[in-house]
Order: C-alpha cells, then structure tokens, then sequence
C-alpha cells in the first residue's frame, strides 16, 4: 500500500466513532468537496454519508482516490473501532504485525474470530481485500453484536454474479443482500474485485443505514 495514504488513513481512523451502543446519534450531514467526487457518480451519498458519520476521511482536503483500494489491515481496524476499539489480553502470534495503529485492532478481530490469519504465523495486514472477503468480515462482526443475520435464501440465482462466490461467502452475501447492504444486481461489485474505496463507503453506508 501507498505509504502516504496509509498514514493519511490512520490519522483520519483515530477520530472514528464508536457505534457499539444500540444508539446511533444523528450528526449534522457533511457534504463533500472533493475534486474527484462529482455529484453524478455512484458513490457520491455514500462518500458524503461515511464524511458525516466520521467513518473515513479524503487523502487531502480536495481528494478522495475513490478508486484506490482497502487492506485487510485497514478495514479491520475500521472495524475494530466503529465496536468501541476494544481490547483483548490474547497475543497475536501473526509474525507480520509491525504497525502499532493495528496492532490492537487485529488481535481484537482474531480473538473474537471475526478474521483469521492466511496461516498460523502470517496475517497479510497490507493484502487487498475483496468484496466477499469483506462483507463476510461485516457479516461476522453482526454475530458478534448479535445482529440479525437471517437472509432471504432465495435473494440470486445461478445466474448472479455473486454465483461465483467462494461457498464460505454465499450467507453473508446473501444476508448482505437482504439487508439492502448491497444491491441485487450487484453494482459491479464481483466478488472477487478488490474493494476501492468508492465500493468500501458504499458498504459502510448500507451497513449502518439498514442495521444500526
């Protein structure tokens, strides 16, 4: 990962809130002023829900790099701290933790199975995540809130694009589905596209609209 935008990322993950509570406060909407964030994409509500809710920052005061990608290490502690940045007396024996800013975040996401290692010894903090990767991390993380994590069965078909879905992600993306976290037909989210950051605000603002 960029090392620049990786800073940038900590520092704008330091000021996430913690949603843990059944109550969700309702901040004044921000709406964003990024150049390359137009009013006419996609993604653009989504970008301007995670800005309001502080769930994630631009790179710069008029950037956002939309399409850039999410690490495992950067989405577990966005995790870890919209779950109240909670910490755990486990010790990682992963050999590849060196940051300090994921360190807790991990060993939280592991000991509470919401992630696992590549192996016993490697994590792959700076891996790119894909969508099924992440929306089961999401769908995890509900069973560990005790969320609802019922979904409709029937939600696609052999002809989806989420058909191609490894077999452990098929409930979560069915149950992502079905809580309108992610659309139905996809919005080009295959699953085994790297999540871009556009994507990633997408996901976010799904998750806490249809279940917070």
């Amino acid at each position: 990962m960029n090392i620049f935008l990786t800073i940038v990322l900590i520092i704008s993950m330091s000021i996430i809130p913690s949603f843990a509570s059944d109550e969700l406060c309702k901040p004044e909407p921000i709406v964003n002023s990024f150049a390359d964030v137009l009013d006419s994409d996609w993604f653009y509500d989504s970008v301007n829900h995670c800005l309001t809710y502080d769930l994630i920052q631009g790179v710069s005061d008029d950037e956002f790099l939309p399409y850039s990608f999410t690490s495992r290490e950067v989405f577990t502690t966005i995790l870890w701290r919209i779950a109240g940045s909670k910490l755990v007396d486990d010790e990682l024996s992963f050999i590849d933790i060196h940051n300090d800013w994921s360190h807790d975040a991990i060993n939280w996401a592991y000991s509470t199975g919401i992630i696992k290692g590549i192996n016993d010894s490697i994590f792959a903090p700076e891996r790119y995540i894909n969508i099924q990767e992440l929306i089961t991390l999401l769908y995890r993380y509900a069973d560990y809130m005790n969320y609802d994590t019922s979904y409709n069965d029937d939600v696609f078909d052999e002809n989806s694009i989420y058909s191609t879905s490894q077999e452990y992600a098929i409930p979560p993306i069915k149950w992502a589905i079905s809580n309108e976290i992610i659309s139905h037909d996809g919005m080009s989210f295959k699953p085994n596209d790297y999540v871009t950051r556009a994507k990633l605000v997408y996901i976010l603002q799904g998750f806490i609209i249809n279940l917070y």
